[in-house]
């Protein structure tokens, strides 16, 4: 497993490093309405994308026993699916740009038909990948997908193409993906003509597609109420500081969440060791990512004021919100995978749909209001909603609240020792920004490093763990 972990640990470091500093070059050259006109359309694409999937990439993934006809079938009742799609989002382009007034809602989103279409060509040979557990060529497939559009999109932004910069970023990437996973597919998919041979897929695949798509409107519906009531400039820097919290999710816990999958699936009749890898897995996460993403609390002000244009300026404001969101959220997204590898789909379902529900209710109420407080509402539903997660892993390990607890001790303890430590800096009276900024960074990095360093022998442990069982065979029930 740990060979499969640093593979897409590795790979969603790099993508989301280069995302990262991709999107703050950006600001730039691009406006917040440029950006908040793609953060309107992506949901659509991804709603269609997560249809047109209908599940069928997880139920793979957990299927033991594919044929490389049921690929095959897979693959056309995914493409079918996925026409229809195609279709209807050219068919609401410019009815919705009407309405929001926009040609540029229209332009983007015809050409996310064509983005659509590619992505998911590319799903079951990836997914094939996934089940495989041969996670470095599926890394390699994804980074060259990701560094080869960079430097197109760039050079669009410097020359001043706006939003058809990012545009021409997601359709270089899904063409290399296309190339790449469909080079394995041929070796590994036999094409039918048929579809039926899937069905018993869709039928788990299913659950996974209602949970998906409330999940979806959990985290999408946010934008598109945002640039409905508030425009797409608000959108634009509401969808920077979200694209920042959940950087820990997008580089750790979703890619690690897919290897936890294909490994507890594994471990149905063995309840012991796959505590022991939910365990290794949250410790190891918290001591990474909560001081990194408390950190941005009070850390992100002062170099994102120095750098981003006045547009940009209430991106700190709203970070500091979302940090703690991103913070809890990086440990029970794992509740998830947990709970799909023991096929409890109606459980996963119900938690999906309050989640969801309540924060539909909340973005409405609060669209009204303003920016800050529809953000400050949603942070505190979703740290709620994220201990409810975590309960709920608790308990289908079978394990107390206090030892789950216990394993995020390290990331807990550095976080708290470190606030602390900052707050003991800001006895000493400092006048100019930048030396606070250094004096707060320099006290807190000191505190974590330290508690760190005293959970170390745990911590190289659990990697140790990870290494001696890694190979398919250690894991089998």
């Amino acid at each position: 497993m740990l060979e499969n972990l640093l593979s897409v640990f590795g790979l969603n470091i790099l993508r989301s490093v280069v995302q990262f500093f991709m999107t703050f070059a950006l600001t730039r050259f691009i406006n917040p309405s440029d950006y908040g006109v793609m953060a309107f359309v992506i949901p659509f694409w991804t709603f269609i994308s997560l249809v047109s999937d209908f599940g069928l990439s997880n139920a793979i993934v957990r299927e033991q026993k594919l044929t490389r006809r049921q690929a095959g079938a897979a693959i056309n009742l995914c493409l079918i699916i996925t026409a229809v799609g195609a279709i209807g989002m050219l068919a609401m382009a410019w009815p919705i740009g009407k309405v929001m007034n926009d040609y540029k809602i229209a332009e983007a989103m015809a050409c996310f038909a064509l983005v659509l279409s590619l992505a998911m060509i590319s799903t079951i040979p990836r997914a094939m990948l996934e089940r495989d557990l041969r996670y470095r060529t599926l890394a390699t497939i994804e980074s060259v997908a990701t560094l080869g559009a960079v430097p197109l999109c760039l050079a669009l932004a410097i020359g001043g193409a706006g939003f058809w910069s990012l545009i021409a970023y997601h359709v270089t990437v899904q063409v290399i993906r296309l190339i790449g996973f469909g080079r394995y597919g041929r070796d590994n998919i036999e094409l039918t003509r048929g579809w039926r041979e899937a069905l018993p897929l869709a039928k788990f695949g299913g659950w996974v597609l209602a949970y998906n798509l409330q999940n979806f409107l959990a985290r999408n519906a946010d934008n598109i109420i945002i640039g409905l009531y508030l425009g797409a400039s608000a959108l634009g820097v509401y969808a920077i500081s979200y694209q920042i919290m959940v950087l820990p999710l997008m580089t750790v816990t979703w890619p690690a969440s897919g290897v936890l999958l294909a490994t507890v699936s594994r471990l149905q009749n063995d309840l012991s060791k796959a505590q022991q890898y939910v365990a290794c897995l949250i410790s190891l996460t918290a001591a990474l990512i909560f001081p990194a993403m408390i950190y941005l609390t009070f850390g992100s002000k002062y170099p994102l004021t120095v750098y981003m244009t006045a547009a940009w300026l209430d991106v700190p404001d709203l970070l500091f919100w979302l940090a703690w969101v991103g913070a809890i959220q990086s440990v029970a997204a794992y509740g998830g995978a947990v709970l799909t590898a023991q096929a409890k789909m109606r459980l996963y379902l119900s938690l999906g749909v309050a989640n969801t529900i309540v924060f539909l209710i909340i973005f409405l109420i609060t669209a009204r209001i303003g920016i800050e407080a529809l953000v400050m509402s949603y942070a505190a539903a979703a740290i709620i909603g994220s201990l409810v997660y975590l309960y709920v892993l608790a308990r289908v390990l079978e394990i107390s609240v206090i030892k789950l607890i216990s394993w995020m001790s390290a990331g807990l303890l550095a976080t708290g020792l470190g606030l602390a430590a900052v707050g003991l800096s800001r006895l000493v009276q400092v006048q100019d920004a930048g030396l606070r900024w250094v004096f707060d960074t320099g006290a807190y990095s000191v505190a974590v490093v330290m508690v760190l360093l005293l959970f170390r022998a745990r911590l190289v442990d659990q990697v140790r763990f990870f290494a001696v069982n890694r190979g398919t065979s250690d894991v089998s029930a």
